[in-house]
């Protein structure tokens, strides 16, 4: 494959600097990443204030380098930028699909969540599927956090992440620190902190009977117990 790049003045349209890249096609992460390194590094002589070797943090990427996912998540992105309702319905699939490849897929699910958000803005009037949009886009919050402080890599550091988080938002979060725990399989402080949002009344509770972390520890006794003490139906 070749790649041509080229650094062009804004003002006058002059290149100021171009060059051009073959490398073979194997892996597009790694592609994208030995392109970008190289142009970093040959724009060091042009641009004294870029960084030396520094390549583009790409952080939307699926942590295991799923290819499809990522399209799917690119897809997604295209057509949530058209903004119609029409087009966040597709947005929505297209995200949903990334997630189905890649069911830990953090910013999969960030993205779904915003695409919910702006449906029930933009493409339904009042009434249940209003209400529905809203559930969905706290789900996928939900979700996207849950896998973002759970999966930092290095424990040491999730774990400072999650303390941070947990000193700013104890009081308004209860129910996604819950969220987190479970995705870690610390059940015990799983149920704490579902029992503190049901003391603070938070609206996550709704989203118990759809949420895959919480969900996983439906056979615990505490599971059932807090189902019927919230009044939520107990999973069969």
């Amino acid at each position: 494959m070749r790649i041509r790049a080229e650094l062009v003045d804004a003002f006058n349209g002059h290149t100021l600097w171009s060059d051009h890249y073959d490398r073979p096609y194997k892996n597009l992460f790694a592609l994208q990443d030995d392109i970008t390194q190289a142009v970093a590094s040959a724009l060091q002589a042009k641009l004294s204030e870029m960084t030396a070797g520094a390549a583009v943090v790409q952080s939307d990427r699926p942590r295991n380098a799923n290819l499809e996912a990522y399209n799917a998540y690119l897809e997604g992105n295209f057509y949530y930028d058209r903004a119609t309702a029409k087009a966040l319905r597709q947005a929505i699939a297209a995200y949903r699909h990334a997630i189905k490849l890649d069911p830990k897929y953090a910013a999969a699910y960030a993205r779904l969540s915003r695409a919910w958000m702006q449906l029930a803005k933009t493409g339904l009037s009042a009434g249940p599927s209003l209400l529905q949009s809203y559930v969905n886009a706290r789900a996928a919050s939900d979700t996207a956090l849950a896998l973002t402080y759970a999966g930092m890599g290095e424990k040491t550091g999730a774990d400072q992440a999650l303390q941070a988080f947990i000193a700013k938002h104890a009081n308004d979060a209860a129910y996604q620190i819950a969220d987190i725990y479970a995705y870690r399989k610390q059940p015990d402080e799983a149920f704490s902190w579902l029992n503190r949002a049901w003391r603070q009344h938070d609206s996550g509770i709704t989203l118990l009977l759809y949420d895959p972390f919480l969900l996983h520890y439906k056979d615990d006794p505490r599971f059932t117990a807090f189902c019927k003490k919230v009044g939520l139906p107990v999973p069969g």
